[in-house]
């Protein structure tokens, strides 16, 4: 039975919209096998967090882009009963792109604390220490909310895998954001990034998933781009990537996970727009069953434009 142009129109409006979780979720995955191997190939070194990303030109151009490219999407993320905790995320997110962090202090140089409303704070002035907490806090609340929307929303709306990966993802990330805050005073060699790494990766998983990937294609993506990521973590914390072998590491680490990511996202496409459908009686449910669950929230094309 052929398609209405009406109905042809919102398949294109929800593949659209699917397409759109899923590069969210790329950007997610890919971000801190980047800075990370970026950071690794002109500097030999791991970085002490993702948001020290600020203090490299290049990584700083990716971290930046990234989170203007997370606060525009949750901000634009109009869903029904998921758009108010989305935008709250976006605010969050464009908060730490404009607030950087303090820089690590260099070796033998001692961290400078400046006195701020009668707060002693890290900083050499009191912009640069309040944008630091801001930067920080915001951090925090962003991995809270996305947490939050994984569990409260998304897993009370989904079936089966979904509903058991949006959970894992969720708590996942608290997990790693409370073990984050409550070991960061004591500065574990690598510890901090690792928890970072755990929560944007699970982040990532969660947006292809509600983009329409499955859930096994969704996790066999999110060891394409973990594993490199972890691997060079790894090597730094056990000491075994001097020199020269960091740099090389770091190229191999992106090529791979990179064309990993991508192969298993390729044929991962949401539904396609299609000429005909079964005559079922209800047409748009025939050729958007594959988003079910995934609260797209657009109305069926005969409610379009009712009162």
């Amino acid at each position: 039975m052929p398609v209405s142009p009406a109905e042809r129109n919102t398949q294109i409006i929800v593949r659209s919209y699917l397409w759109l979780r899923i590069s969210i979720g790329f950007v997610a995955l890919m971000l801190p096998l980047l800075v990370i191997a970026v950071f690794t190939f002109s500097n030999h070194a791991l970085l002490p967090s993702i948001s020290d990303s600020y203090h490299h030109p290049v990584t700083n151009s990716i971290f930046i882009g990234s989170m203007v490219a997370f606060a525009t999407f949750l901000w634009a993320y109009q869903v029904p009963r998921e758009n108010i905790l989305a935008n709250i995320g976006a605010v969050f997110a464009t908060l730490i792109a404009v607030a950087p962090n303090l820089p690590q202090p260099r070796a033998g140089v001692a961290q400078v604390h400046v006195v701020c409303a009668g707060i002693s704070l890290k900083g050499s002035n009191c912009w640069q220490a309040i944008g630091n907490v801001v930067h920080f806090a915001s951090a925090a609340a962003f991995f809270f909310t996305l947490g939050l929307l994984c569990v409260w929303k998304w897993a009370t709306d989904s079936q089966d895998d979904a509903h058991r990966a949006y959970r894992v993802a969720g708590i996942g990330i608290w997990i790693a954001l409370l073990a984050a805050a409550v070991t960061s005073p004591w500065g574990w060699n690598g510890f901090f990034i690792l928890c970072e790494i755990v929560m944007v990766e699970l982040f990532g998983l969660a947006w292809l998933i509600r983009g329409g990937v499955h859930v096994g294609r969704g996790m066999c993506a999110l060891a394409s781009a973990a594993v490199p990521t972890l691997a060079l973590w790894a090597g730094f914390v056990v000491g075994v990537l001097p020199g020269p072998a960091a740099a090389v590491t770091a190229v191999v680490a992106v090529v791979v996970g990179g064309g990993a990511l991508y192969m298993s996202l390729r044929d991962q496409t949401p539904p396609t727009v299609v000429d005909e459908v079964p005559a079922t009686g209800n047409r748009f449910a025939d050729w958007t069953g594959g988003t079910k669950g995934l609260g797209i929230g657009f109305p069926a094309p005969a409610e379009v434009g009712s009162p």
